[in-house]
């Protein structure tokens, strides 16, 4: 059921060396994609990374908090078409979401690194760093980068919390 995946889903940093299923994850690509697109632009296009020596460079695209992605069997690396709609970024984090709790479904885990905007560990702006490697297009900007794999650690069940304080009606 989609609210026990939401509950069940969270961000995990350590992974089995496990391989990850390429076909499973081009499915999962393609049902990630059927969420709303404006005008039906569908601006956002998927980098699937699982070459060490590109994981390792993508490691380095913050400071300590990714050096973890060196180690990962896997990393989707989310990217938009900016030129497509200006809905690129929702659009981009509609697909990052689905494919997250697609993944889960399937008995994979994640995590959610932003690409956006920032520097990388070198002092490089991010965009720039990963073009610098990725070779992807200028009218292409990675939004968000997925980490994928069988999860290797313990964490904390999800805390349950009060939302009558986030709901408001008619009028704020």
């Amino acid at each position: 059921m989609l609210k026990d995946l939401i509950k069940e889903r969270r961000s995990i940093r350590q992974y089995k060396e496990d391989a990850v299923d390429k076909e499973l994850v081009k499915e999962l690509l393609k049902y990630s994609l059927m969420g709303p697109s404006y005008k039906s632009a569908r601006p956002v296009e998927f980098l699937v990374v699982d070459d060490k020596e590109v994981l390792e460079k993508l490691s380095g695209v913050g400071s300590f908090s990714t050096k973890y992605i060196a180690d990962v069997p896997m990393a989707i690396v989310i990217l938009a078409n900016t030129e497509t709609t200006t809905t690129w970024v929702e659009e981009s984090a509609i697909s990052a979401a689905y494919f997250q709790l697609l993944a889960k479904e399937e008995g994979l885990d994640t995590c959610w690194v932003n690409l956006k905007e920032g520097e990388a560990s070198n002092g490089e702006e991010i965009q720039a760093y990963l073009k610098s490697f990725l070779n992807f297009p200028k009218n292409l900007k990675a939004v968000c980068m997925i980490p994928v794999g069988y999860g290797n650690e313990r964490v904390r069940k999800r805390k349950d919390f009060e939302v009558d304080e986030k709901i408001h009606y008619n009028t704020f």
